[in-house]
């Protein structure tokens, strides 16, 4: 064994297993190329790759792993030499992996992603659609998908800066900001119930809302919020 051998090795960070036993997750770490995530069926010894998965979660149900996927490293490095604007340059993805059937669902342009952290039947991610903010000390508001992981039903809430779930899962809020040339998006908080899935928009108004919060089994929710 010399030098040589140096540039194939791989490292393994970031080890998961779900409560059943069945799979495992890591992140495998190349010493040149792209990393990547590796999920495994313990009991099959099927093995699937998501090229360039950098970050994962298991949903707390154990039935699917979320993963974020880092844009290619070439396109990012071509986008800096041509000095491309920040929020043009290229965007995460996400991978939706179900561990049933190893299928994989995979969304582009991805800004950030939550779950209920000890149940969720649902997962809220928002897409950076490029907009500029005008002000970047603010947040950009951004749209938001609410999707339900086991029907793939899919719901919209437009201008969102910021968002969460109840521990238990059964319940969302977010703070809600026009988008630019937006008329029909006000400020406000919307709460949603998901056994019901019924939507209220609890303040509406100039003010300007800063951070919101639910308590654990979601029949609570608060928010902090000034004049505008």
């Amino acid at each position: 064994m010399d030098h040589s051998v140096y540039d194939s090795w791989k490292s393994i960070s970031n080890i998961g297993i779900t409560n059943d036993g069945k799979y495992t997750a890591s992140i495998i770490k190349e010493q040149e190329g792209d990393d990547y995530l590796l999920i495994k069926d313990l009991d099959s010894n099927k093995e699937l790759i998501i090229p360039r998965g950098y970050k994962y979660i298991i949903t707390p149900d154990q039935k699917f792993i979320v993963s974020s996927i880092k844009a290619p490293y070439a396109d990012i490095r071509k986008a800096k030499i041509k000095k491309v604007a920040e929020e043009k340059m290229p965007k995460d993805s996400m991978a939706i992996v179900s561990l049933s059937s190893f299928s994989v669902v995979k969304i582009p342009n991805i800004k950030s992603y939550k779950l209920g952290k000890d149940f969720s039947k649902y997962i809220a991610y928002t897409i950076d659609d490029s907009i500029k903010a005008k002000d970047k000390k603010e947040s950009k508001p951004l749209n938001l998908i609410l999707l339900n992981l086991s029907t793939n039903k899919e719901d919209t809430i437009k201008g969102v800066t910021d968002y969460i779930f109840s521990n238990n899962g059964k319940s969302f809020a977010a703070i809600t900001k026009p988008l630019a040339k937006d008329s029909i998006t006000k400020h406000g908080v919307v709460y949603i119930n998901l056994d019901n899935l019924a939507r209220k928009k609890v303040s509406i108004g100039k003010t300007i809302y800063k951070s919101i919060a639910l308590s654990e089994n979601g029949d609570k929710l608060t928010y902090l919020a000034s004049s505008d």
